[in-house]
């Protein structure tokens, strides 16, 4: 008997919300002293996402925001000594605050019911996330916000 069912949520059960990758790239783009080349900072940071994700999916290394936000700003051709580790967890804030408010979108439109289904018939539900531009306390808002958290009982 099926006791525990575990969910990777990213590509599995959510995907971004075009809104936060704009809002998120024009945060950085500010922080970086280049609003003026906003997509440039999006194109740069999907670019470093993708090839994170290929990273990890590979040898199962993890990849902090700061390590993704410096190799973006490399990527940009900028100094990164300038960067103080307090400012870049201020910008990991900001970013995370971004997320809860442009929260992700269901991949599967009735992912609630079927959630539902599953609690119904006593199986736990956990979720599990490696994505490193989003702190974990900051993922359990977005996810509450999308009212799936308060189905799950690991998260």
């Amino acid at each position: 008997m099926i006791r525990l069912v575990s969910f990777d949520i990213w590509g599995t059960l959510i995907r971004n919300n075009p809104q936060f990758r704009d809002a998120r790239s024009q945060i950085m783009a500010d922080a970086l002293g280049l609003a003026n080349r906003m997509e440039e900072v999006k194109t740069v940071a999907s670019a470093v996402d993708h090839e994170i994700d290929l990273i990890t999916e590979e040898s199962g290394e993890d990849f902090d925001f700061k390590s993704r936000f410096v190799r973006v700003v490399e990527r940009l051709d900028i100094d990164t000594s300038s960067f103080t580790k307090e400012g870049i967890e201020d910008l990991e804030v900001k970013i995370g605050e971004v997320f809860v408010t442009y929260a992700p979108f269901f991949i599967e439109p009735d992912l609630i019911s079927t959630f539902t289904k599953l609690k119904e018939q006593g199986i736990k539900i956990a979720l599990v996330s490696n994505t490193g531009f989003i702190r974990g306390e900051t993922m359990r808002k977005g996810l509450a916000k999308l009212g799936i958290l308060e189905l799950t009982d690991y998260a």
